[in-house]
């Protein structure tokens, strides 16, 4: 998998052997016509000339960029195909599915097996309830079909599908549109973010169901064929996929979750080497260890709670020159790391014990978890949020004083300054770090579906497996996002409130 996001707003991404070095990327929801493009490496994200917003105060879309690698027999990239030496045939399928799926359930609670839109060829007579009829509702599916862009070719390709809910007729939506650049990369841009009734002014009337309403996120998949110029005759198809979500916009530009996609899906690559005498491997306090804590202080920007526990007032907590030197008395590193909720770990008696004594403010991060539906509740262990287990690990690894603390070169502008190896690995964790990987109720770009290794191809890091679908992704979400959105405006001070300095 190739990941790659867009937003209303729009960011997407790459990868070839041929193949594409970003398995994902997402493109963001906005309501401008212009756009920017979203981060390449890790660590920066863009900000657009002139700002976010245009000259009508419209956001700006993040478009997603994709581009595409030779790699040798064994596997080692040769570098990046561009139109000059080839043509490059892109072909992008994406659908939305939220209106023909299911009513939002958590993680931790029994299915339903209730259709959003029941009116709408709703379950058949006799039919056990299974999943897999939710993929015939064609009435309630937003599907672009599979649409060719050509490297070379000034003009866009619009991502349309139809949508007709309880309507005689079906409408056009636009999901996204589809350019290229003037190297033949692929540049996916999202929709304008609205979203609709088409059963008149209807009102929102639950915060993740809403019958008959349409909003513009989707998710699918792009594959590319490149030909040579000097060999007419000679095409080569990609061995692999790349993904693209196009997801919510992002209001707080550079604001991070705890717990990232990337770091998400590095868990569940981690998770079958886990056992005896399993080791998490070198730490580097500035890629593994320093990004959490920035984070924590970046959110005190979005909220009071957050100002007051890693404000502009307490930054220097995690600038503690301690923290970085493994040789420095370990006592300041401690501190932290008993301040941190266990991972959960599913079907560990002892580790439910542990996370039920932990389930309460004290310990980080104070944010409501995949098990609840508003509010973080003392004493129920599955409605507070935990890191996964390999940012745990990590962090003992690091309180224990077994890390590394490279700072020069950990951070680079762009892509054309890093080493080409890294370049691949670096667009992978930059498509992704920008995105929600916990908690999962619903989830932002993606649903809590994601946490599941059946997801993933065992074979080919960060990839999705052959199962996954266009609209497979984000068909779990709030339908619309504005009403999720809206829910966490609410709720905001509970889920964010002291965080890791809050008092017990």
């Amino acid at each position: 998998m190739t990941l790659g996001s867009a937003r209303p707003a729009t960011r997407i991404r790459r990868s070839l052997t041929r193949g594409f070095p970003k398995p994902e990327y997402f493109a963001a929801l906005q309501d401008s016509n212009e756009y920017f493009i979203g981060p390449d490496v890790p660590g920066v994200e863009p900000i657009p000339d002139a700002g976010f917003k245009d000259s009508d105060n419209k956001i700006k879309k993040q478009a997603a960029r994709f581009r595409v690698y030779a790699f040798d027999k064994d596997s080692k990239p040769l570098g990046e195909i561009k139109r000059q030496d080839y043509s490059m045939k892109w072909t992008v399928h994406v659908c939305n599915k939220k209106a023909a799926w299911l009513n939002l359930r958590g993680r931790y609670e029994k299915e339903t097996w209730q259709l959003r839109n029941e009116s709408v060829q709703g379950w058949p007579l006799g039919m056990d309830p299974n999943y897999e009829y939710t993929n015939t509702r064609n009435k309630l599916i937003i599907d672009s079909g599979e649409q060719l862009i050509e490297s070379g070719k000034d003009h866009s390709v619009a991502l349309v599908g139809e949508f007709q809910g309880s309507l005689v007729s079906p409408i056009q939506v636009q999901l996204g549109e589809l350019r290229t650049d003037e190297s033949g990369r692929l540049l996916v841009l999202a929709s304008d973010g609205q979203s609709f009734s088409v059963n008149g002014a209807q009102e929102l009337n639950s915060q993740y169901d809403n019958a008959d309403w349409v909003d513009k996120m989707c998710d699918g998949s792009i594959r590319i064929t490149v030909g040579s110029h000097s060999q007419p005759r000679l095409e080569f198809k990609s061995r692999n996929k790349a993904t693209i979500i196009m997801a919510p916009p992002r209001f707080a530009s550079g604001i991070h979750c705890a717990t990232s996609l990337y770091e998400l899906i590095e868990d569940i690559y981690e998770r079958p080497r886990r056992g005896d005498g399993y080791d998490v491997g070198e730490v580097e306090y500035y890629r593994d260890i320093y990004p959490l804590f920035k984070r924590s202080y970046l959110l005190s920007w979005t909220n009071n709670y957050a100002l007051g526990g890693h404000g502009s007032d307490s930054m220097d907590y995690f600038n503690n020159p301690d923290l970085s030197d493994p040789d420095a008395n370990g006592s300041a590193r401690r501190a932290v790391f008993t301040r941190i909720r266990a991972p959960v770990i599913d079907g560990d008696k002892e580790n439910e014990r542990l996370r039920d004594q932990q389930a309460k403010p004290y310990f980080m991060p104070l944010l409501s978890g995949d098990g609840a539906l508003t509010y973080a509740t003392p004493g129920e262990r599955n409605t507070w949020a935990s890191l996964t287990q390999l940012q745990y690990d990590r962090l003992k690894k690091w309180s224990q004083g077994s890390f590394t603390a490279r700072r020069p070169g950990t951070f680079f502008e762009s892509t054309e300054k890093v080493a080409l190896e890294r370049e691949l690995s670096d667009m992978t964790r930059s498509a992704l770090e920008w995105s929600i990987g916990a908690p999962l109720y619903p989830g932002i770009e993606v649903d809590w579906a994601s946490q599941s290794s059946e997801m993933y191809n065992p074979e080919a890091r960060f990839r999705h497996a052959g199962t996954v679908m266009p609209g497979d992704l984000t068909k779990g979400l709030s339908l619309p996002w504005q009403s999720d959105f809206n829910l966490c405006d609410k709720d905001w001070c509970e889920l964010f409130a002291g965080m890791s300095r809050g008092k017990d």
